[in-house]
């Protein structure tokens, strides 16, 4: 970041049910091709927001260790508030991880997103393991 420039002011909530459609268009965006029942969101879900809602995480809380997953963004948030919103939405996420109990914060980073990766290790996190992130379809 150039000297004297500022990162765009951001807030993180945790999210409610009526941010449920906002939240399953961030994941969308971020790459995520999932196509869920988006209505009961709270409280696994945190938003983060300028003048609207430019990116979400959704916290799973568990000991030893919590999961931080589909850490997204708005496609038409700039570097800058992207790189705000995650070094918000990392610092909420880990304290509400902490909070619950775990000794670990893990999330999946797809493996084309490279920027991520990038921000994740400047924050400390460190590769654990390489592979498929598997999922199954519960139900209709």
């Amino acid at each position: 970041m150039e000297p004297g420039k500022r990162l765009t002011a951001v807030t993180v909530r945790m999210a409610t049910n009526a941010d449920g459609e906002v939240i399953g268009a961030l994941v969308r965006a971020g790459g995520f091709d999932l196509e869920a029942d988006w209505s009961a969101v709270a409280p696994f879900w945190l938003i983060a927001e300028t003048d609207r809602p430019v990116g979400a995480v959704q916290v799973c809380p568990g000991r030893p260790v919590g999961r931080l997953e589909f850490l997204c963004f708005a496609d038409d948030a700039d570097d800058r508030t992207k790189l705000s919103a995650l070094k918000m939405l990392l610092f909420q996420g880990c304290a509400t991880l902490q909070r619950g109990g775990s000794d670990y914060a893990s999330g999946m980073v797809p493996f084309e997103n490279k920027w991520l990766k990038r921000r994740y290790k400047k924050a400390g996190a460190v590769t654990m393991s390489t592979g498929n992130l598997m999922l199954k379809r519960l139900g209709p």
